[in-house]
């Protein structure tokens, strides 16, 4: 079974020309409020996606509490959970959100430094 892992990155025709200046200001602030509107829409995605997972946690751990108790492996079973769904989502974060804006924050300032902090996501 094959599976596939989409990680979001900013299109190499825009970095490209980020990068050599080849965009006035005004093209500069259409594309960052494009990929605003973008990130917008996948932090909502991402937020719920947190949500879900924490829910799904919280039942998963109250029925193992009904059925066991509190002993040993109910905090065993806290804890590699906790750390396994945290991971997930910090990595899951970073694919779909964190290195886009980091392409992008990079390719502003390398190419245009002083509207830098104009361009942020």
């Amino acid at each position: 079974m094959a599976y596939s892992l989409h990680i979001t990155q900013l299109d190499r025709t825009i970095k490209k020309r980020i990068l050599n200046r080849q965009y006035s200001i005004n093209q500069l602030e259409k594309v960052h409020d494009s990929l605003k509107r973008d990130l917008h829409e996948k932090q909502k995605a991402f937020y719920f996606s947190t949500l879900l997972c924490f829910s799904i946690m919280v039942v998963m751990l109250v029925i193992l509490l009904v059925s066991i108790g509190f002993t040993p492996v109910f905090y065993f079973t806290l804890g590699v959970c906790s750390l396994l769904i945290i991971f997930c989502i910090v990595t899951s974060w970073f694919l779909t959100i964190g290195i886009l804006k980091f392409q992008f924050h990079r390719a502003v300032k390398k190419a245009y430094p002083e509207y830098y902090d104009l361009f942020k996501l």
